[in-house]
């Protein structure tokens, strides 16, 4: 592990995903952050929490591949977060709304106090009609935080931070999600599911995790659909998704199944991101979304983007540390990483 770096290193963000771990450091330079080291680890497992064996895989790359340091900020476990919307009485009435909200957070999800951590943060609104505050909560029991954390510890890593994925998409695509009189949608496409995030003046103002809805979902379609292992699927899904080949290139019956099923998925996405935005905009009278940004795996499916730009009037592009205003080299146009790197970031908020 290099130790010899003049120019300041942010943490190391580790981004845990069903099927892959990401991890990535920047460096601040002259032309700004720079994407100094990247890495993509398979998993074995599908957990929520990463076994010993693969948290050992991360840092045997963190040890021999570019990195500095061994300070980590890791991001809170998706299917172990328990997160609500909760509607408390209005900052004008005087009530306590942060004690409310802990005490609601603990008894709809059957906390103790003191067993969990929370993140709370007051949705804004434009709404006339809202009188009552808002709060999105995100709690990760102690357990789980410990459980999560205990594998890094000893594989000789310190976790300074355990991050909330929206907060991190935050940070690593500010360029794109700060707009006046725009709200902006980052929609990060996993393995097993999909977080989508509107912000508002790079504030977050709504945030929704879709489970289930993730790449997993249309590779084991075309798994079946064609009687192709698993790998293959994935490897269709990522290579051809809803690129134009030529018939004389490929199994036109088999070609025309592929498109079918990843044109499902794309239109059931945009459902989704649709949905979720009818929902803001009720909150945000005389505002509009017209930015659709994809990041994670699944915003690297060939024409993704621009088939979910022909079905709607919304601009959906996909984005990597590139389209952010990072400099990077190979990896400049990798929408996987902006996860792990926006928890690189986590101390440069």
């Amino acid at each position: 592990m290099s130790t010899l770096h003049p120019r300041p290193r942010t943490h190391i963000g580790v981004d845990i995903g069903a099927a892959r771990i990401k991890v990535a450091q920047l460096a601040r330079g002259q032309a700004g952050w720079r994407l100094v080291a990247a890495a993509s680890i398979d998993r074995a497992a599908h957990g929520p929490i990463p076994t010993e064996a693969e948290v050992q895989r991360v840092a045997d790359v963190i040890y021999g591949a570019g990195f500095c340091g061994a300070s980590v900020v890791v991001g809170a476990p998706r299917g172990q977060l328990h997160s609500a919307v909760l509607e408390l009485p209005p900052r004008s009435s005087g009530a306590p709304i942060e004690q409310i909200c802990e005490a609601e957070t603990a008894r709809m999800f059957r906390l103790s106090p003191g067993s969990y951590e929370m993140y709370a943060w007051e949705m804004p609104t434009c709404s006339e009609r809202s009188t009552a505050t808002q709060m999105t909560v995100s709690a990760l029991e102690a357990a789980h935080a410990e459980e999560l954390v205990r594998p890094f510890q000893d594989a000789g890593l310190t976790v300074d931070a355990i991050d909330l994925a929206g907060e991190a998409l935050a940070r690593a695509c500010a360029t794109q999600c700060v707009h006046d009189g725009e709200l902006t949608a980052l929609v990060d496409v996993g393995w097993s599911g999909v977080d989508l995030v509107v912000y508002r003046a790079g504030e977050p103002v709504y945030e929704r995790w879709l489970a289930g809805r993730g790449l997993a979902r249309v590779a084991e379609s075309i798994s079946r659909a064609l009687a192709v292992e698993a790998g293959a699927a994935q490897l269709l899904l990522r290579r051809v998704g809803l690129r134009r080949v030529g018939t004389d290139q490929a199994d036109p019956v088999a070609l025309a199944r592929l498109t079918s099923l990843t044109r499902e998925y794309a239109e059931q996405l945009l459902n989704q991101v649709l949905g979720s935005v009818v929902y803001v905009l009720d909150r945000f009278h005389g505002e509009a979304v017209t930015r659709v940004r994809l990041t994670g795996g699944g915003a690297a499916v060939p024409d993704l983007a621009g088939y979910m730009t022909e079905l709607s009037s919304l601009d959906v592009r996909s984005i990597g540390p590139r389209a952010c205003g990072l400099v990077c080299g190979a990896d400049q146009d990798r929408p996987d990483l902006m996860v792990a790197i926006g928890h690189a970031l986590w101390s440069h908020a």
